[in-house]
């Protein structure tokens, strides 16, 4: 392949992206990354295809030529089967055997204990399965480069490692000729012997012998679906069927002083000696040896069990590693592809250049500690029976079969996006993500061009009727929680009946509720500083519509409740009726409307006797939340303040006042408003000592609310 020329194409296609990332929020088709793997191992292909079929593009250097992949069969895990089913792979078309069942011998070939696993193996969403490492690994390669499949083919570069790894840009240089290529994101799979890890400060890690080498050989043969070991103190053998049940995968574990002369320590395998695999293993029964006899010596191999100290972290700026280049396994383990399908969960198609960053820090968090315990129980699983470990091999199998990698970094970034969003709010049930809302629509801020967008499609109107009376003080004082008091003395005070009918709401998908809000007006609450907050208090709101109901009880801590509103609205008023499983308990009527003509949408003030009434802030609120099991106790209770809107928020504003007005109800009983009846006895004795004005209000633009805080 023409590396230069590739790279310069590279190189063009970055600077376009670059050029158009300034418009990625508001472009409605978000442009993909461009990302460099450095390894075409199991790792990085599957890296690789996850963000290929994220809608990425991908390109992927590997420093060998791929002519054969070496090495013999390996476990697929549910947790690892699951994830291969997510890229698209069917692992019984290409020669897995399931796992059933495990026997294990002593040395003399004593059986010591055999088990059948398929009722464990319900358990699991997927079946444990085994493979030959060459199909695996070529069924990869072909999902990544076939033109079939979701996301464009990845670009494959063979013999062209790469040597370095610049962090910040998220650039590579080529080992072949020194060139350079540039990404958004780099992830470096490149193996043990990785050369892109050292660009992680504290990161240039040597691997070292753990004291083990493994000879590896397969044998044609048919036999149960088992996996079959003879362990020994310090040595042990183990045999599993790969290649659709027609061969048997051996693993011969040994101290690796046994064999130095076999072994080339800078490698990852050699050929091996069969006359040595036969002495190494001569303490071990006739049977086995009659095994190890079978084997054909220009197909063994040795391979020495690396291990490698704790990476500090497995990212850097826009630079991550995975599989063997952050944690050699010995040798067990579907990391590297856990490592790969975090990675893709994590990068989904709208992801920015500049969020890559922290997206790394999520699939540290994902992937440092679990991949690490899971390293340390393979050393603890494959450490001398002498040493004495205790590894619990029940516990060990649920922590690490029992996982889906894919399910538990999208529920992460779920997490991360959410609380990344300075407006996020949440509300019960909290499991699911952050509750769209008045505040939140669409999961999103109020500021996001998607809600903005649809809010000149289908703008948000409001009709209020609205009536203002005089009734008694010292009646309606019964409604105020402590801490507020009206601000006059006097025993006639003055509220607001209205009827409000909201229309086109974003978050409720265009459409709309109604609500009846009763106000007490020139209410005053005192702070223990003593400085009062004046404004008018909401002591019940009444809405037809439950969703609206439960964000204004849990975000604003607004007294609200259900009833059906029912509102017949002619040309020149309105009649409003309120009702409870079909028991009408309040009516209120608006009539004789005109138009009033006014510069700033208000109608004219209406002659007052008395004196002028005091300046509010806004509307205030009590929020109580009662405490689960203990009675006449709350887990929260304090005074809300709700400002008053900024009159841009509205436009098209619209009054008209009204020359009839009226309002009654009726108080019922237990059994007619069983949920209702306490509220509707108060407003049913509520005086009312005269009408001061009626008005109907339109206007386009409804304040979302979100002002409201706590008084202190």
């Amino acid at each position: 392949m023409d590396v230069n020329n590739n790279n310069n194409n590279n190189n063009n296609n970055n600077n376009n992206n670059n050029n158009n990332n300034t418009n990625a929020h508001h472009d409605s088709s978000p442009r993909p990354l461009k990302i460099i793997v450095a390894g075409a191992g199991i790792g990085g292909l599957c890296a690789a295809i996850g963000l290929r079929q994220q809608g990425h593009n991908v390109t992927v250097y590997e420093q060998s030529r791929m002519a054969e992949e070496t090495g013999a069969a390996i476990h697929l895990a549910p947790n690892c089967h699951s994830l291969l089913k997510w890229l698209g792979m069917d692992v019984r078309k290409h020669g897995s055997v399931e796992l059933l069942g495990i026997t294990e011998y002593l040395p003399s070939g004593i059986l010591k204990f055999s088990m059948d696993s398929r009722p464990v193996n319900e358990m699991w969403q997927h079946s444990w399965e085994l493979i030959h490492r060459a199909h695996l690994h070529t069924t990869l390669k072909e999902l990544a480069v076939s033109s079939e499949g979701k996301g464009k083919p990845i670009q494959l570069h063979l013999s062209s490692g790469i040597d370095s790894v610049e962090t910040a840009g998220a650039s590579v240089t080529l080992s072949v000729d020194r060139t350079q290529d540039h990404a958004d994101l780099v992830l470096g799979a490149d193996g043990v012997y990785s050369k892109t890890r050292k660009a992680i400060p504290g990161g240039d890690l040597t691997p070292f012998d753990s004291g083990k080498t493994a000879y590896r050989f397969l044998i044609p043969t048919e036999l149960e679906q088992h996996l079959i070991m003879w362990v020994a103190e310090n040595r042990r053998l183990v045999m599993y069927p790969c290649v659709g049940g027609t061969q048997m995968n051996f693993v011969a574990m040994y101290p690796s002083e046994e064999s130095s002369s076999d072994t080339d320590r800078d490698s990852w395998q050699q050929e091996g000696s069969k006359s040595r695999m036969l002495k190494i293993f001569s303490s071990f029964g006739e049977q086995v040896l009659a095994i190890l006899k079978l084997v054909d010596e220009s197909k063994l191999k040795t391979w020495t069990l690396l291990d490698m100290g704790k990476m500090p972290t497995f990212v850097h700026e826009r630079f991550a590693v995975l599989g063997d280049a952050a944690h050699p396994f010995i040798p067990r383990g579907a990391q590297a592809i856990e490592d790969a399908m975090s990675l893709a969960a994590l990068l989904p198609l709208g992801t920015l250049p500049e969020d890559i960053p922290e997206r790394l820090q999520v699939y540290q968090s994902q992937r440092y500690e679990r991949s690490h315990r899971i390293q340390q129980a393979t050393r603890d699983s494959g450490a001398d029976l002498s040493k004495g470990q205790q590894l619990d091999m029940q516990s060990f199998t649920a922590y690490n079969v029992g996982h889906d990698e894919w399910h538990s970094s999208t529920a992460a970034l779920r997490k991360h996006l959410a609380a990344n969003y300075p407006s996020t709010r949440w509300r019960s049930p909290l499991g699911f993500g952050p509750a769209p809302g008045p505040r939140q629509p669409l999961g999103c801020g109020l500021d996001s061009s998607e809600v903005q967008r649809l809010r000149q499609q289908t703008p948000e109107t409001s009709s209020a009727y609205t009536i203002r009376f005089r009734s008694s003080r010292t009646y309606l004082q019964q409604l105020l929680p402590p801490g507020f008091a009206f601000v006059s003395p006097a025993t006639v005070c003055e509220a607001t009946l209205s009827c409000r009918t909201l229309d086109g709401m974003t978050w409720l998908g265009g459409g709309g509720y109604s609500l009846i809000m009763l106000e007490l007006h020139a209410v005053a609450f005192t702070k223990h500083d003593g400085e009062r907050v004046i404004g008018s208090f909401v002591p019940l709101l009444l809405e037809n519509l439950a969703d609206p109901i439960i964000t204004g009880r849990e975000e604003l801590g607004m007294p609200k409740v259900f009833s059906d509103i029912a509102v017949e609205a002619t040309s020149d008023g309105a009649e409003v009726t309120m009702s409870w499983r079909g028991t009408v308990f309040g009516r209120m009527s608006v009539q004789g409307l005109r138009e009033v003509v006014a510069s700033n949408g208000e109608a004219p003030p209406q002659p007052r006797q008395g004196p002028p009434a005091p300046v509010e802030v806004g509307q205030l609120s009590y929020r109580y939340v009662p405490a689960v099991g203990q009675h006449g106790k709350a887990d929260a209770e304090y005074a809300v303040l709700v400002p008053k809107p900024d009159p841009a928020s509205t436009s098209n504003v619209q009054v008209r006042t009204a020359s009839e007005s009226s309002f009654d109800f009726i108080a019922g009983d237990w059994k007619s408003l069983p949920t209702l009846h306490n509220v509707t006895r108060v407003l049913a004795e509520m005086p009312k000592y005269g009408m001061i004005e009626a008005k109907h209000i339109t206007a386009t633009g409804v304040d979302s609310l979100s002002s409201a805080h706590r008084i202190e």
